[in-house]
């Protein structure tokens, strides 16, 4: 079974919309590594023309997942990445949220295609290399374009929204705090006291994220 057949049969996790649980050791393996080696390895990769298999970016942890061939444990013993095999379950977004906060998925093949276990080797060597300075003296820059998205954070570990007035006469700033009523109350006593300032600035301070697209 494909991973994409797979996604399409997976439950949800949690019931939360969009993510799913993949039961890894069904007709293909995982192989997990840093997102900083991952990535290098995957720009090898589809530098040399190799057939990529599915790549799931995950964004908090750091992660990149590559679907590969069952039965390849002893591959990787060398390399700093982690074989998961059967036993081992997988959250992953499905087809319905194919990336956002989550990370997503770099690659995701319609057929049953996997990440050769030689070529995958050979380019999770290939970053490691060249960070060494082995053989050669000069550096060498990958660059890939990124699609950036930008959205007010609602996460539910995201700051408060907060608020505060600011009187536009002498400068003077009420304290923030997330009930706008508290300003509001600021400027009533500051103008008691100061009969001659009329205008105010409204001040939101409004937690936002940013991220780009694998």
């Amino acid at each position: 079974m494909s991973v994409r057949d797979a996604l399409r049969s997976a439950p949800m996790v949690n019931d939360v919309p969009g993510l799913r649980l993949l039961k890894v050791g069904d007709g293909w393996d995982v192989v997990r590594t840093s997102a900083e080696i991952g990535l290098l390895a995957l720009a090898y990769l589809r530098g040399t023309g190799a057939s990529v298999g599915p790549v799931l970016y995950d964004r908090p942890n750091g992660r990149l997942y590559y679907a590969v061939p069952t039965g390849s444990q002893a591959s990787w013993d060398d390399l700093p990445v982690r074989h998961l095999s059967a036993d081992s379950w997988l959250v992953a977004p499905g087809l319905e949220l194919l990336d956002g906060w989550f990370g997503g998925w770099c690659e995701l093949p319609d057929d049953d295609t996997l990440t050769d276990t030689h070529a995958l080797r050979t380019a999770l060597q290939h970053p490691r290399r060249h960070n060494s300075g082995v053989g050669s003296m000069t550096s060498r820059a990958i660059m890939c374009r990124k699609w950036w998205t930008l959205q007010p954070d609602r996460e539910p570990d995201a700051e408060p929204t907060t608020y505060a007035m600011q009187c536009a006469v002498c400068g003077q700033t009420s304290l923030s705090g997330t009930d706008f009523a508290e300003p509001q109350s600021w400027v009533f006593t500051h103008g008691g006291r100061s009969p001659s300032h009329h205008t105010y600035r409204e001040i939101i301070t409004r937690p936002w994220r940013a991220w780009w697209k694998p």
